[in-house]
């Protein structure tokens, strides 16, 4: 098999026939196979799968972390191509985007993985399009939710940590990185994103229920434990500043000494004109305060709720 397209899945009814006959209508000269690993869907998510005769589908033991780490280090184990495609259950994948990735990858031994444009739609809870962007800008360090991966390359750095909730991608990034490997954006249609849009009360409160913002505390610990501050700092630190000047600013200074916190409240002042002048709407600094402050009392909450797991028998894992 030379590639295999992995597909992760958590109540994606509304999309998942969309992405998987996307994946099945591929224009390609390699033989491939495509899996679906699902966390659990409540809807009629895998229902809708089951209309693919030939998908292999997964779905994760409840006993393990029901997160896209988990569904993609799965996916790796099962996988038997040379290069794996990973895509979410909302995505639809370009027809030409596996041949180009793949045979970039082939052109480029040094480097392990390859992303593209990503188109995305963004919508609300009614699925009215609020937003589309004709490719997402992506930070350095980051590849997204779809991208293509050596096989080969993954395996040698262990897989993606399925202990992270966020930022596995970061992780697995800073791990191919100490390896000599590198990553590439090249020109060319990857995928459609159909996503909630990421600044509707609907979607933060959804992140706090299934504890999206815990997440980053895990991340910071891993981190910080194995003496890299330096990327705690890199990845983190804003959130970190953010919430430490709120910490200095409302309860240490006002016993310390009033001026001091005057003057520290005239910065954030300051800091807030400046985000305003910078942002388009109002409503955009509201929301990114609010994700913010989500990040940075979830980094607290992570911290002190280390990662905890029994053993993780993927060979055990029987197709649906």
């Amino acid at each position: 098999m030379d590639i295999t397209i992995v597909i992760i899945s958590k109540n994606e009814a509304k999309n998942i026939h969309r992405t998987l006959y996307a994946a099945f209508n591929i224009n390609t000269k390699y033989k491939y196979e495509v899996l679906l690993i699902d966390s659990n869907s409540e809807d009629e998510t895998l229902h809708i799968a089951c209309a693919f005769n030939t998908l292999k589908c997964y779905k994760l033991d409840k006993s393990w972390p029901q997160t896209a780490a988990m569904g993609r280090y799965t996916g790796a184990l099962k996988a038997s191509g040379e290069y794996i495609v990973f895509i979410d259950g909302d995505m639809e994948i370009n027809s030409n985007w596996v041949d180009t990735g793949v045979n970039f990858l082939k052109e480029h031994p040094d480097i392990s993985v390859v992303f593209g444009e990503m188109k995305e739609i963004r919508k609300d809870q009614a699925n009215n399009i609020l937003e589309i962007l004709a490719d997402r800008k992506i930070s350095k360090g980051r590849f997204g939710g779809s991208f293509i991966i050596s096989r080969t390359d993954l395996m040698a750095v262990n897989n993606f940590d399925y202990k992270l909730k966020v930022h596995e991608e970061v992780d697995l990034y800073y791990r191919l990185k100490e390896m000599g490997k590198k990553y590439c954006k090249i020109p060319a249609e990857m995928c459609t994103h159909h996503t909630l849009h990421p600044m509707i009360l609907a979607e933060i409160s959804r992140r706090l229920k299934n504890g999206y913002y815990r997440g980053y505390g895990l991340f910071v610990r891993k981190y910080f434990l194995n003496g890299r501050l330096d990327i705690v700092m890199k990845e983190m630190g804003f959130c970190l500043s953010f919430g430490a000047l709120q910490v200095i600013t409302i309860i240490v200074l006002p016993y310390l000494n009033p001026i001091l916190c005057g003057l520290v409240g005239f910065i954030w002042l300051t800091f807030l004109v400046y985000k305003i002048r910078t942002q388009k709407r109002v409503r955009n600094l509201l929301y990114n305060l609010l994700i913010w402050e989500c990040i940075f009392l979830g980094i607290i909450a992570g911290l002190n709720k280390p990662f905890t797991q029994g053993s993780i028998e993927i060979a055990s894992l029987k197709e649906e």
